[in-house]
């Protein structure tokens, strides 16, 4: 297969990768500092355009596929991109999500809860600018090192569910709020969840390995946990 569409398409994923983290670097900033009315419109609108490009990757790879007929590694690279770039188009739905829900928010969010939401915020980040030079390049590198690193989102992920789900009872009035740091938290968990199964693709594209269900923790149940709240 010729190297042009292979780095056609290779850039598109990475494109939709910058696109994603910006998203979340914004839903960030405007968390934490003071908020624009302007950023969800913002937020909004790249989601859009990774909805674009998901089908634009879709529609290269499939031309790829019946005109040049790939084998091996070019196959393999093929079938990853498709599923890597459905990954980012889930997490700019993530991310919109969590916009929507700052929105709503009727009080600033201090203390504890702050500095679980932070931990979580800087772990995903991390995860997402980490994904990105396994991507871009041949090499797999630490591909294996950040499935594992997902382990440490879901566990404060769990911490915030049972600190929020305690404060719905202690602060029936504020309940709304604290099942919006709840949806947050978990958006943030799924996100990670989004970039765990894009380095099991680039494993799996470069070593013909599929370790979605082989890796550590890979059997463990995902955190699935109900979400039975009070009706606010």
């Amino acid at each position: 297969m010729q190297n042009r569409e292979v780095e056609a398409i290779r850039e598109m994923v990475l494109e939709m990768q910058s696109r994603a983290k910006e998203m979340l670097q914004l839903t960030a900033a405007n968390f934490w500092g003071p908020q624009s009315p302007e950023a969800l419109d913002t937020i909004e609108k790249s989601d859009q355009h990774l909805d674009k490009a998901e089908r634009e990757v879709d529609d290269l790879v499939l031309r790829c596929l019946a005109l040049r007929r790939p084998v091996s590694r070019d196959l393999r690279f093929m079938v990853v991109s498709t599923r890597i770039a459905s990954h980012w188009e889930r997490v700019g739905d993530e991310v919109t999500s969590i916009a929507r829900h700052m929105r709503h928010l009727k009080s600033p969010i201090t203390g504890i809860r702050a500095e679980a939401l932070r931990k979580i915020f800087s772990l995903v980040l991390s995860a997402l600018e980490q994904v990105r030079p396994l991507l871009a390049s041949d090499e797999y590198g630490e591909a294996l090192q950040l499935v594992s690193q997902d382990k440490e989102i879901d566990v404060l992920n769990k911490k915030i569910f049972t600190q929020e789900t305690s404060a719905i009872c202690d602060e029936p009035t504020m309940a709304s709020d604290h099942v919006r740091v709840l949806l947050i938290s978990r958006a943030l968990e799924r996100i990670g969840d989004h970039v765990k199964h894009i380095a099991q693709d680039i494993h799996f594209m470069h070593h013909e390995e599929d370790i979605r269900h082989t890796a550590p923790n890979a059997n463990e149940p995902q955190n699935t946990t109900a979400f039975d709240f009070p009706e606010v």
